[in-house]
Order: structure tokens, then C-alpha cells, then sequence
């Protein structure tokens, strides 16, 4: 584990402040990816149908193992007939991807005073003060067909929903969450872990039962039984 050390009358460059954001960023990624998922997930991103050809997308995050977090903080609105393209099939229907990619901006520009000489002269320059790892939604259609399939999508994204669409629009109830890629809870693997633990009671008690139960009838075969079977074939 590193740590920036700052002292008393020391003169302090841009570096030591930069790795204090970074040290961390730093460990963050090493906990996502040894203790939460190397793979790529996603939380939040929940899809709705806002409008006859429109969807809009919740905030969410993306788990991108090695390379960390990246978030989208406001909802997204995407029009399926002019956002992008049109993905509006002509005759019968075509299901889409929304799907997500990672990447790494510099935001929140601002005017800050720059030394330029020795004397304490300063300029104003415009600069970004924040590097954000955003999350990026796209949409990937695929083929228009009476019995559509969903689209192949590249290794660099992954798919939040899948929506299906008629020549109207989205179709009604024709959103899926694409729940695979979804990062489960502790809290949510808790409560599953719970469930199975009262099934397994449960069953544990059944199969006891049965177990009793067959060494009682085994136990009621006399043991000469075997002599006493009579053979019977279709011999006259």
C-alpha cells in the first residue's frame, strides 16, 4: 500500500497531489478485480420504453475487472429512429442491443492561473480538472426477420438489454434485461444463500426419512428369502 507523505515546510508538485487520487484509484481496482469480478459487469442501466420508438436508459455502472469502474450518472434517452441510425425494421421485426463500452475522459473544464516567470507573473488557461471514467451506451442492431435473433456483439462491450422492434416501435413487453452481465449483491447472494440453506433442511430431513425407511425393509427381508424365490419362465 503506498501513501503520499507531505511535511512541514516542504515544497509540494503537482505529482504528490495526483498520486493521492491515483494510489487510490489504484487499490479500488485491485479489490474489484481480486474480491468482486475479473469479468465485465453491469449495475443499474435499467431500460424502459419512454416512447413509441424510444428508450431511456437509468444510471448505472460498468465492472471492468483490471480496468475498474466506469459510471454514468444521468439518464439516457435514445431514439431508435434517429439517435444513432434507424433501427426501425421496414416490414417485419429486429431486436437490438444497448450495450456498454469504458472510457476514460477529461471533464469539468476551468479557468486556473498558471505561474509563467520567476517574478509571480500568472495566465489564465483552460483546463479539464477531472478525469472521469464514464460509461458509454451504444445501440447494435440486428438482422430484420420474421423470427429475429439477437445481434452478435464484439469482445470490447457488453449488453445491458435486449429490445425488440416492430415497424411501429418498440414492441410491448418486449424489453429483456440482459442478466448475465448483471453484478450481483453480497445482500442478493445472502438471500439466495439463505434459500438454499432452508431447501437443503429441508430435503436433508426427506432423504433421512427415506434412508429410515429403506432400512426398515431391509432390515424386514428374512434372509433365506433368496432360497425360497420361485423362477418362473414360459417353460410348460
Amino acid at each position: 500500500m503506498k501513501q503520499v507523505i507531505f511535511r512541514n515546510n516542504q515544497k509540494i508538485i503537482s505529482d504528490d497531489l495526483n498520486n493521492i487520487g491515483g494510489f487510490s484509484q489504484g487499490y479500488i481496482d485491485a479489490v474489484v478485480e481480486d474480491a468482486i469480478a475479473k469479468l465485465r459487469y453491469f449495475t443499474g442501466f435499467g431500460v424502459t420504453k419512454s416512447a413509441t420508438a424510444e428508450i431511456t436508459v437509468a444510471p448505472g455502472r460498468l465492472w471492468a475487472g483490471s480496468a475498474g469502474v466506469f459510471e454514468r450518472t444521468a439518464p439516457q434517452v435514445i431514439n431508435l429512429l434517429t439517435g444513432g441510425g434507424n433501427f426501425i425494421p421496414v416490414t417485419t421485426k429486429r431486436i437490438v442491443a444497448v450495450v456498454l463500452t469504458g472510457q476514460t475522459n477529461e471533464t469539468d473544464l476551468q479557468e486556473r492561473s498558471f505561474k509563467i516567470n520567476d517574478q509571480g507573473g500568472t495566465e489564465p488557461q483552460s483546463v479539464a480538472m477531472l478525469e472521469q471514467r464514464f460509461a458509454q451506451l451504444a445501440v447494435v442492431g440486428g438482422a430484420e426477420s420474421p423470427d429475429p435473433q439477437k445481434p452478435t456483439l464484439d469482445a470490447g462491450v457488453i449488453p445491458v438489454a435486449w429490445v425488440t422492434l416492430s415497424t411501429t416501435g418498440v414492441v410491448d413487453g418486449g424489453i429483456e434485461t440482459a442478466s448475465a452481465y448483471y453484478l450481483p449483491s453480497i445482500e442478493s447472494l445472502a438471500a439466495g444463500l439463505a434459500e438454499i440453506r432452508v431447501w437443503k433442511d429441508v430435503v436433508s430431513q426427506v432423504i433421512q426419512t427415506i434412508l429410515s425407511e429403506l432400512a426398515r425393509i431391509q432390515a424386514a427381508i428374512p434372509p433365506d428369502l433368496e432360497s425360497r424365490v420361485v423362477w418362473l419362465d414360459d417353460r410348460t
